[in-house]
């Protein structure tokens, strides 16, 4: 049968073993705290928005301009559209027209091959350089109008846009189905164009559930 005395010690040295145990746990606790504080976080990710000066509601602009691209019908020049700022800088004064190799032209819109409600046609097309705050990946979907699940945020919808099939070749843009123009270009000054692009079922060999009548949808998605 223990004593009193003995029983007394017992207890002490359970609670100097949970006292110890629970400092370690509380130590280990810190450490693992002090990583993740030091981990990076994604703070965020770019994209432009084609066709409009603002950025969604889950979204913060960076800046804002109009879309810029090679002529419709040259040969060379770049194959992508650019998101030229309202306020450009200039580094070098010394560097004159002479100097200038090729021209970035507006972009405009040009719909009239297609049945059009917009009333955009020969307007120019502005952008928005957009970032996703805390993701870090963003993905344009052609033929889509929703994101694949409830992981991903949609940061807007429209239509594939580019170059008409016969002219300058271009990169395919995700155009927003609410497209803007910029104000007071409303004439027909051509340079760089975009154009509705459809399917050609014929050398696709999936319609349906394709269909070569109609427009091609597009989704801008983060994660």
């Amino acid at each position: 049968m223990r004593t009193h005395h003995e029983c007394a010690c017992g207890i002490l040295l359970v609670e100097l073993l949970c006292s110890s145990t629970t400092s370690v746990y509380i130590s280990e606790a810190a450490k693992l705290e002090s990583a993740v504080r030091a981990y990076p976080v994604a703070s965020g990710v770019t994209y432009i928005r084609w066709g409009k000066t603002s950025c969604p509601d889950k979204s913060s602009l960076v800046y804002k301009g109009r879309v810029g691209g090679s002529y419709y019908e040259a040969r060379g020049g770049g194959a992508n559209y650019l998101c030229l700022p309202d306020d450009p800088e200039y580094t070098d004064a010394a560097l004159a027209a002479a100097n200038v190799g090729s021209y970035i032209y507006g972009t405009e819109y040009d719909r009239d091959h297609l049945f059009d409600k917009s009333g955009l046609h020969n307007h120019n097309a502005p952008c928005a350089v957009c970032q996703a705050d805390r993701r870090s990946t963003v993905i344009m979907i052609p033929a889509r109008v929703r994101c694949p699940d409830s992981s991903w945020t949609k940061e807007y919808s429209g239509y594939i846009m580019a170059l008409y099939q016969s002219q300058h070749r271009s990169m395919f843009t995700c155009v927003d189905h609410f497209a803007e123009a910029v104000p007071g270009m409303a004439i027909d000054t051509n340079g760089a164009l975009f154009y509705y692009f459809g399917i050609d079922c014929h050398s696709l060999g999936h319609c349906p559930p394709y269909q070569s009548g109609k427009a091609l949808s597009c989704v801008v998605c983060s994660k």
